[in-house]
């Protein structure tokens, strides 16, 4: 097949009333793919630069200019073509692959083939893929299938299900490792969420020789919320809570769920502020929220602070027991106070 008057075609397919869209174009460039479109009856029109390996199979037939009868070129296409169509027929976006089959070029190479009809954006495109090492999987699978007495029609219906039975379990396997990391109810990392996360800027926080604050804080009489009004004001509760957190702290700073009604934020930022100020900021912040609130109670918190300093470096468990006994300092006095 002469090349330079497939390129030409393809030129003139570029521009006027029969032009390709962008995106498309870029495909046929960049792939090594053999693209083509169905044209009238049962021919195809080849699009883009024709492949060298390609070239070598259609030696052994007649030119045909940017035209091919790809059922009389590939026998193996005879079973494919009619699924095919019945998938451009359905005019919604979708894939088919034909599966594996071998063809012998001018010069005795096997070559190893693979066709995919794609349907998209209305367009009618047909992909022949040359295999290469995934040659040998893909027709053990399909050896198999035969083998089990699966008729060609069922045979693809049954390899485009499996491929998606693959994409959903690999979409559930990630929701399930981000359920893993972050509390169903509030949205913050849980704890092995900020755990993972934590100990990860302890490192850089280490190569940076940077300062870490760490913010440990509980609701007070929650349990009384929870056993007075029921958990799912309790649960309420702990959502209005992680707000609180996301409205006080940065998006670079990593905020936490502990467990009930314990939350934690690690302060990232290398100029860490003092712990005045973020008690200043959280204290500020829950004013605001109960004068705007509908509950009819207040929320109150308390907080414990505990500074990793570059000098005076500690593990990640070293700081969260030092913040959570002063929140347990805090909580003490507030009810020192109240008596």
């Amino acid at each position: 097949m002469d090349s330079k008057h497939n390129d030409s075609s393809f030129h003139n397919l570029l521009s006027g009333e029969d032009s390709v869209d962008p995106v498309f174009c870029d495909l046929v460039r960049v792939l090594d793919f053999v693209v083509m479109e169905p044209n009238d009856g049962t021919q195809f029109r080849i699009l883009g630069q024709i492949p060298h390996w390609f070239a070598g199979i259609v030696e052994k037939s007649a030119d045909s200019g940017p035209f091919i009868i790809l059922e009389e070129l590939y026998h193996f296409a005879e079973g494919f073509i009619p699924l095919a169509e019945s998938l451009w027929a359905e005019k919604q976006d979708g894939t088919l692959k034909s599966g594996p089959w071998t063809e012998t070029d001018s010069v005795g190479n096997e070559r190893h083939l693979e066709l995919c009809a794609i349907s998209l954006n209305g367009r009618k495109i047909l992909l022949l893929q040359l295999l290469g090492e995934a040659y040998q999987e893909k027709r053990n699978i399909l050896q198999s299938c035969r083998e089990q007495g699966l008729d060609y029609e069922i045979l693809f219906k049954t390899q485009q299900a499996l491929n998606k039975a693959h994409d959903l379990l690999k979409t559930q396997a990630d929701q399930l490792k981000e359920l893993a990391l972050v509390d169903e109810l509030t949205g913050l990392n849980n704890r092995r969420g900020f755990m993972t996360l934590a100990e990860q800027q302890i490192k850089i926080a280490n190569r940076n020789k940077s300062p870490l604050t760490l913010v440990y804080f509980d609701l007070d009489n929650f349990k009384t919320i929870n056993d007075t009004l029921g958990h799912a004001e309790g649960d309420r509760v702990l959502v209005l809570a992680a707000d609180l957190l996301r409205d006080t702290f940065r998006q670079s700073d990593i905020l936490g769920r502990m467990g009930g009604d314990e939350f934690v934020a690690l302060i990232t930022d290398e100029d860490n502020p003092g712990q005045e100020s973020v008690s200043e900021r959280l204290e500020e912040n829950l004013n605001k929220f109960n004068s705007q609130s509908e509950l009819n109670y207040e929320l109150s918190t308390s907080i414990g602070i505990a500074v990793r300093r570059p000098e005076a470096p500690c593990s990640l468990n070293e700081l969260l027991a030092q913040s959570d006994t002063a929140m347990f300092e805090d909580k003490t006095r507030k009810k020192l106070k109240r008596r």
